[in-house]
């Protein structure tokens, strides 16, 4: 399985039990429910660990948002896949109200009260043998959308999977890159990852720049002597970029 969705791709396809999630026209960046595997239970952000070992370790499916204007989420098509041959998905362990009629892989998830999120939809149990990812691809029918309560047709979806030693993985910038936090390397060699809501002001406007990587931990920003040039903001287009589908 490849552990890089390069886009959604929506096909016509009917769910026993579920409303049908079929084909929509692509939706601009920012139109999309954005979900995120976490390494917690309480932080849908989490998605970056070390290598934890060989075990079985529990990790964590968040809806994060929800397009403006929207009533919330009904329904939601999509598969899990983790890298690494040795790396088995176990279960699926549904919470705060949502339903699986699907596989630990095959998710087929229906929730009440049509949430916007943030809320945890459920802990992803896996049997770690070998540093990986864990990513949303798409389900057997080909889906990796959800459906509004109220207005059709279903969203592709975009997402944050987990790294745990190997390679991160996503597809789209998630609630208008409000949330996401991007790295930052100071002057003084200390890194933060800001949200992307204030970076350009706390990161451009203190003399930082992004590096080419998405997290912190993946990247040694080298102190600036005073008296030298800072390395060259990469300009706020180009950040973007990176957070697009890959």
């Amino acid at each position: 399985m490849a552990t890089r969705v390069s886009r959604a791709v929506l096909l016509l396809g009917a769910v026993s039990g579920l409303p049908l999630l079929g084909a929509g026209p692509v939706h601009s960046q920012g139109l999309s429910y954005g979900w995120s595997i976490s390494a917690g239970a309480t932080e849908a952000y989490d998605n970056h660990i070390e290598f934890p070992g060989a075990r079985v370790f529990s990790f964590y499916l968040w809806l994060v948002c929800a397009p403006t204007g929207s009533a919330g989420m009904s329904v939601a098509e999509f598969g899990l896949a983790s890298s690494g041959g040795g790396n088995l998905i176990l279960e699926f362990i549904p919470q705060n109200g949502f339903l699986n009629t699907g596989s630990a892989t095959n998710l087929l998830l229906t929730v009440g009260l049509c949430p916007s999120g943030p809320v945890m939809a459920g802990e992803i149990r896996v049997l770690i043998t070998e540093p990986g990812n864990l990513c949303l691809t798409t389900s057997e029918g080909g889906v990796l959308a959800t459906e509004d309560c109220v207005i059709p047709p279903p969203l592709p979806d975009t997402w944050r999977g987990l790294d745990f030693g190997g390679e991160f993985c996503f597809q789209g910038a998630m609630c208008d890159f409000f949330d996401a936090p991007i790295p930052c390397c100071f002057p003084d060699g200390s890194c933060e990852e800001i949200s992307a809501l204030e970076w350009e002001q706390y990161c451009l406007g203190n003399g930082g720049y992004a590096p080419p990587v998405q997290f912190c931990s993946d990247w040694n920003c080298a102190p600036v002597a005073v008296g030298s040039e800072p390395p060259v903001p990469q300009p706020w287009g180009r950040v973007k970029a990176r957070y697009r589908v890959r």
